[in-house]
């Protein structure tokens, strides 16, 4: 027969003393990444608030189903043209000028506040395009379009150009001659 328990240890007592350094290992740790951790919370917050954060645990909890529907869909016919273009959209924008693409983006972004806000000029006519024309802003905004229409137009047409030569054309002002 097994011997009688004489004596109880006090198991909780012992775990609760490494819990406690734990518990103070975490704070002392936490303290010293308060930023950190405040932004962690921030990005949390902002993915769960755009329904983020929902997506990305439900991509996790199907991960491996995930990744056969992808790899299945890359190996799809169409895929292989759509990864070129890719390709080729990202070697395109390493050509860009970022300030110039800072601008534009800014300009976009100015515009659609303006026609958002109902502030935009109506143009109903021809003088009324004729006087819009008159603004510097515009014809600089013109000008940077007849740029991009040119460049467009020559990549297209590699064999030659029908129109003017890239030399009678200067768009690198708002004084230059335009098409």
């Amino acid at each position: 027969m097994a011997k009688p328990v004489s004596t109880i240890r006090d198991v909780e007592g012992q775990n609760d003393g490494k819990k406690d350094h734990q518990l103070r290992e975490l704070e002392n740790l936490l303290s010293s990444h308060t930023e950190d951790v405040e932004q962690l919370f921030r990005v949390v917050h902002l993915l769960q608030e755009k329904g983020l954060l929902d997506v990305a645990a439900a991509a996790l909890e199907q991960g491996q189903d995930l990744l056969e529907i992808l790899v299945r869909q890359a190996n799809g016919p169409g895929s292989l043209g759509g990864i070129k273009s890719l390709i080729a959209v990202v070697q395109g924008m390493t050509k860009l000028d970022a300030s110039v693409v800072s601008a534009v983006f800014t300009g976009l972004g100015k515009a659609s506040q303006v026609i958002a806000g109902g502030e935009a000029e109506e143009i109903s006519g021809l003088w009324d395009i004729v006087r819009v024309m008159r603004d510097s802003d515009v014809t600089t905004g013109l000008t940077a379009i007849f740029a991009i229409l040119k460049a467009v137009g020559q990549q297209l047409n590699p064999t030659g150009s029908t129109g003017e030569s890239s030399q009678d054309l200067n768009f690198s002002s708002p004084t230059a001659k335009t098409v």
